[in-house]
C-alpha cells in the first residue's frame, strides 16, 4: 500500500502542532497579565459592592463568575491545560473518520486513521487500474486504466488539499485561542468566544465531512468494482467514474459543508444562552421596585435621618456617624435580601415573604 497521503499529511501535522504550541505559549503570557489585572479589579469591585450594595448581586452570581474566571485563567494561559482540548479537536475527527471509512468496506482496517484510510482507498483504485491494464494485453495500454489512474491521482490531491486546509485553519484557531478563551470571562466580549468556537468547530468537522464523502465513494465503488472484476472497456467502469467525479466535486465543497454544520451547532447554543439572559432580564425588571426603594439616595437619606435623631437626643459626632453607618448598612442588607426573587417564593411557588415598606412610606 502506498503511504503518500499519510506521510505528506503527517509532515503538515507536525509543523502545525509545533507552530500552534509555540504561538499559544508565547501569547498566553501576555493574556495571563491582562486576566490577573482584570481579576484584581473585579475582586476590588466585588468587595466595594458587598459593603455599599450599589447593585444587587446574588452569591450564586459571585460563585459562577469566580469559577468561570478560574477555568478561563487556567485554560487560556497554560498549554498543559489546553492540550487535552487540542487532542480532542485533532484526534477524535481523525479516528472517527477512519472508523467510518472502515465501516464502508474496501478492506480498510478498523484501527486505521483517516489518512491511512485515504491511502488504502487510492491504492485500491490504482491496483484496479493496473489490473485493467494487464487485461488489455502486455503491449497495449487501456484508456480505462489511464482514466482510473487520473481519477485516483486527482482524488488524492484533492484529499490532501482539503485536509491541509483543515490543519492550517486549526493552527490559526489555536494561535488565537488564548485571546478567544479570555474573552469568555467578560459578558461584553463573550461574542468573540462564540465566533471563535464556531470557526474551530467548523474546521474540526472538515475531516468528518471528508470521511463521510469518501465513505460513500468506497461503498458504491466497491460494489461496482466487485460486479466487474475483469473490466476492460470504459462502459464497464462508467458507474465508478461518475461516482468518482461526483466525489471530487463534493470534496471541493467540504469546507462549506463543515461551516454549515458548525453554524447550526453554535446557533442552538446561542439560542439557549439568549433564553437564559432573557429570563435574567425579566427577573431584574420584576425586582426593580425594590431596587428603587432601596437606592443609594434612599440609603443616604435614611442614614442622615438616623444621625439627625441621635443629634437631637444629644449624641456626639461619633454616635451620629455610627447611627448613619448602621442605618445605611441595614438598608443595604434589606435591599440584597428582598431583591432576590427566589427568596420571596415558597416551596409551592407562591409568595412567602412580603416586601417591607421603604423608609419614605413608613
Amino acid at each position: 500500500m502506498a503511504s503518500f497521503i499519510t506521510e505528506t499529511l503527517q509532515l503538515i501535522d507536525d509543523a502545525v502542532s509545533s507552530y500552534a504550541t509555540t504561538v499559544f505559549q508565547g501569547v498566553s503570557s501576555e493574556i495571563n497579565t491582562v486576566l490577573v489585572a482584570a481579576g484584581l479589579v473585579g475582586l476590588a469591585l466585588i468587595a466595594v459592592n458587598s459593603i455599599l450594595a450599589f447593585s444587587t448581586v446574588s452569591m450564586r452570581s459571585y460563585i459562577t463568575w469566580s469559577v468561570r474566571y478560574i477555568i478561563v485563567l487556567a485554560i487560556a494561559t497554560t498549554w498543559s491545560q489546553f492540550e487535552p482540548i487540542y487532542k480532542i479537536v485533532t484526534d477524535v475527527p481523525q479516528n472517527y473518520g477512519g472508523a467510518l471509512l472502515s465501516a464502508a468496506g474496501a478492506g480498510i482496517s478498523d484501527d486505521a486513521g483517516l489518512n491511512a484510510a485515504m491511502d488504502e482507498m487510492v491504492t485500491s483504485i490504482f491496483d484496479y487500474s493496473d489490473q485493467m491494464n494487464e487485461e488489455s494485453g502486455w503491449l497495449g495500454i487501456s484508456i480505462s486504466a489511464v482514466l482510473l489512474m487520473v481519477l485516483g491521482a486527482i482524488m488524492a490531491c484533492v484529499a490532501i488539499v482539503i485536509s491541509t486546509i483543515g490543519k492550517v485553519g486549526l493552527g490559526l484557531a489555536i494561535s488565537i485561542a488564548p485571546l478567544a478563551i479570555a474573552a469568555l470571562a467578560f459578558n461584553g466580549t463573550r461574542q468573540l468566544f462564540e465566533s471563535w468556537s464556531r470557526m474551530t468547530i467548523g474546521i474540526a468537522l472538515i475531516p468528518l465531512v471528508l470521511a463521510g464523502i469518501m465513505g460513500a465513494v468506497i461503498g458504491v465503488a466497491t460494489q461496482i468494482l466487485n460486479s466487474t472484476p475483469a473490466a476492460t472497456d470504459l462502459s464497464d467502469i462508467a458507474g465508478f467514474v461518475i461516482v468518482a467525479l461526483a466525489a471530487i466535486f463534493m470534496m471541493k465543497n467540504v469546507p462549506s459543508y463543515a461551516t454549515g454544520l458548525a453554524g447550526s451547532v453554535v446557533a442552538v447554543g446561542t439560542g439557549v444562552a439568549d433564553a437564559i439572559r432573557m429570563t435574567k432580564t425579566v427577573a431584574s425588571v420584576a425586582a426593580s421596585p425594590v431596587t428603587a426603594a432601596y437606592s443609594a439616595a434612599a440609603r443616604m437619606d435614611a442614614g442622615r435621618q438616623a444621625a439627625a435623631g441621635v443629634q437631637e437626643r444629644g449624641g456626639g459626632r461619633s454616635a451620629q456617624m455610627a447611627a448613619f453607618i448602621t442605618q445605611a448598612s441595614r438598608m443595604s442588607r434589606d435591599r440584597q435580601r428582598y431583591s432576590d426573587l427566589s427568596y420571596m417564593r415558597g416551596p409551592s411557588g407562591s409568595p412567602s415573604v412580603k416586601h417591607p415598606k421603604s423608609p419614605s412610606e413608613k
